[in-house]
């Protein structure tokens, strides 16, 4: 009985490796909480932060992802409500979940003052040519214009996880990135560069 419970925690590491837990320590792929909660509050200071992100240092042991999974085709669907005409436009249920999720995201950052028109996804105010993007206009406290900038569905995790001071972005398929890589698609939708 000794012998076994000796191999026990070796098995357990096996079995987290397995299952793809990492017991790495993740804490240098953010910004420290000081960082994140100080900054993201003017024009300036999200200028700062990605003078920052273009001089950080190189993340290591990023995760590949999933290389290849099979999609469900879901039949069911959901009515999305523009915001701006009131129109509603047809998406099949898992899409729907993704547009208010990211609006729900984009709608809760508190440190600057994001105005949402989700017009992009409305058959109706795009005249049947859905872009699949939210227009933003970001109120800087330090600015007197505010700076209006489009994004695309699938960026907004981008923006939250910036925001949340990561240096490391991880998308939907757990594929892990730098954050740099995409230093001028946040400049484009912070700064409107």
């Amino acid at each position: 009985m000794g012998s076994i419970l000796k191999h026990i925690p070796s098995a357990i590491l096996v079995v987290l490796l397995l299952l793809g837990i990492s017991c790495r320590d993740n804490t240098k792929n953010s910004l420290s909480a000081e960082e994140t909660n100080k900054g993201f509050r003017n024009y300036s200071s999200i200028e700062a932060k990605l003078d920052s992100l273009s001089k950080a240092s190189k993340q290591r042991d990023l995760n590949p992802g999933a290389m290849c999974y099979k999609v469900a085709f879901d039949r069911t669907t959901e009515t999305f409500i523009c915001g701006k005409c009131k129109k509603g436009t047809v998406y099949n249920a898992k899409e729907y979940n993704r547009i208010i999720e990211a609006k729900r995201i984009l709608e809760s950052i508190k440190n600057i003052k994001i105005i949402v028109d989700d017009s992009g996804f409305c058959s109706n105010c795009s005249k049947g040519n859905v872009i699949y993007k939210f227009k933003l206009t970001i109120q800087y406290p330090d600015r007197t214009e505010p700076v209006y900038s489009e994004i695309h569905l699938n960026e907004v995790s981008l923006l939250k996880q910036f925001l949340e001071g990561k240096l490391v972005f991880r998308s939907e398929n757990d594929n892990e990135e730098e954050m740099k890589n995409y230093l001028e698609k946040l400049k484009k939708i912070l700064l409107g560069k």
